[in-house]
């Protein structure tokens, strides 16, 4: 079954990102607190046999914009009902788990009319001296991101004793989880990643999610939808499934039986076959987009008004269209700009076995294609200015760096610039990646700490900034380098010299490869080029 991420912009401007599988009844999942639509990844396969899937990421979560203000259950379900209206949803089954639940129940007390039904696992029921209590203390601490990169070690012990501890920093005998197995790795490395992405927005609905028992029995009372409700064995809610109001009862099983015992509920309130579509993303801002390619999915951003001369702007790599958003938003008022996530950076899925720069080329003109662009402008920035070398359909081709190493030295950066850095036991990855991309800043190429490779500019060393692109990095640590190991493997100045559209040179200290500035000029000096 194969799972298509897809981005909905709403009304309002704002984004919001769901995971999608499978086609008939709808059925859509809403995750836990700090969590996102990933969360149900392993079940989605299981749940689209006769559903359309949809797992959104909460606003302010994952791949979703955070509301405007200070955000609540109300504002996250208000957010979900403007998705579910602009998708022409028809009634869905809506299944929430621990804090998702309390955005089903939110959104169905509010549009009964999106809803067929309610399959509850894990409601939220906390008592006032209970949440006093959590938040007396250290429960929910804000991300404070530490200049020098200390922030990964507390971020990593957190989650690590979260998987072990309720509440995680109440740490004790009577605190512990009937845990089955330790915590692996990749199980904490995947909740950091969670939390990382939602650390600026994720307070106040959490907050929230708690103080919810306050209404929570009025609102599941009053709902004109039919509910399930469903605690499983181990579950360190169990003690909230007495606190349903009269009428309601709680389904008892076991983790094993679960998913068996979900789908039969999900048949039994589903309501009809969705007819919903996936809207074009409107004109106005940078919308964000999904291009399907046959090996998985390209993230798109675009600006720009749809006759204006097409730009297509390449990213330096490692890196993301993220990155250049300013420049994007610029060169809108002039161009319609495509910047897609080239192939294992920011968004995009990495490419199959080990792609050539025309494989990576011919990911890019499917781009084009789906965006029904014909002969655009290009523009490479860094690692992408070897893409903008190979793309066939440039009408122009403007270069802001370009590899062109000698050959010992690219023999040495195909061996030491994009490393594997694999998920470790205690977490160090992460302040591995932030120091490599914090190196970057100061020499070229950034594992050659020497004076003389020392760059001549002040590097950008702004916390905030390193810690997005480390996040970025590590959301696909395994494909980052794809790019620029193509780019190794590629003869640059052989491909210039087999071009025909006009190549304009940008000198810019802050790309790193303009320390290949002057061969660059000298190639383009000297060739035939208009």
């Amino acid at each position: 079954m194969i799972v298509r991420r897809r981005l909905v912009r709403l009304p309002s401007g704002r984004h919001m990102h769901y995971r999608r599988a499978g086609e008939g009844r709808p059925l859509v999942l809403l995750h836990p607190a700090m969590a996102d639509g990933g969360f149900f990844a392993a079940d989605m396969a299981r749940w689209a046999e006769g559903h359309t899937v949809l797992a959104f990421d909460n606003a302010g979560f994952g791949l979703s914009d955070p509301l405007d203000g200070t955000a609540d259950v109300g504002g996250l379900a208000e957010a979900l009902a403007e998705a579910l209206m602009a998708l022409a949803m028809p009634p869905a089954v809506l299944f929430g788990y621990h804090s998702g639940a309390a955005v089903a129940v939110e959104a169905a007390a509010r549009h009964p009319q999106l809803v067929a039904g309610l399959v509850i696992d894990g409601m939220p029921i906390f008592t006032r001296p209970e949440t006093d209590a959590l938040f007396a203390g250290d429960f929910a601490p804000p991300l404070t991101i530490d200049p020098l990169g200390g922030h990964f070690s507390a971020t990593w012990t957190r989650f690590r004793d979260q998987a072990a501890f309720y509440p995680w920093h109440a740490k004790g005998p009577a605190t512990i989880l009937p845990l089955a197995r330790p915590a692996t790795a990749d199980h904490v490395d995947r909740w950091v990643r969670y939390f990382y992405r939602s650390a600026e927005s994720y307070s106040a609905p959490f907050r929230d999610v708690h103080d919810y028992g306050r209404i929570a029995a009025g609102r599941i009372a009053a709902l004109g939808v039919p509910a399930r409700f469903v605690m499983a064995e181990g579950d360190f809610l169990t003690a909230h499934a007495e606190r349903l109001p009269e009428g309601h009862r709680t389904i008892r099983t076991t983790a094993a039986d679960k998913p068996a015992l979900l789908a039969d509920l999900f048949a039994e309130l589903a309501g009809p076959v969705s007819a919903s579509h996936d809207p074009d993303p409107p004109a106005s801002g940078i919308a964000r987009h999904y291009v399907d390619l046959p090996t998985g999915q390209m993230l798109v951003r675009s600006a720009g008004e749809s006759d204006a001369p097409p730009l297509l702007l390449l990213h330096d790599a490692p890196g993301s269209s993220e990155d250049i958003a300013a420049r994007i938003t610029t060169l809108a008022r002039d161009f319609r700009v495509i910047a897609p996530d080239l192939p294992g950076c920011g968004g995009s899925d990495p490419l199959p076995g080990i792609p050539t720069i025309m494989d990576i080329a011919a990911a890019v003109e499917s781009v084009l294609g789906a965006c029904r662009i014909e002969r655009p402008a290009v523009h490479g920035i860094g690692f992408g200015s070897s893409v903008a070398c190979a793309v066939s359909t440039a009408s122009s081709i403007v270069l802001e760096g370009l590899l062109l190493p000698d050959d010992g030295a690219r023999a040495d950066m195909a061996e030491r610039y994009v490393p594997a850095i694999p998920i470790t036991e205690d977490g160090a990855h992460w302040y591995r990646t932030w120091l490599m991309l914090r190196d970057a800043e100061i020499w070229f190429p950034w594992y050659d700490r020497r004076a003389e490779t020392q760059r001549d500019i002040v590097g950008d060393f702004d916390g905030r900034t390193l810690h997005r692109r480390t996040l970025a990095l590590r959301n696909d640590h395994e494909g980052y380098g794809q790019v620029v190991r193509a780019a190794l493997a590629h003869d640059a100045s052989a491909a210039l010299s087999a071009r025909t559209v006009p190549i304009r040179q940008i000198c810019n200290p802050a790309v790193p490869l303009s320390a290949y500035d002057d061969r660059l000029a000298a190639l383009l000096a000297g060739s035939a080029n208009p």
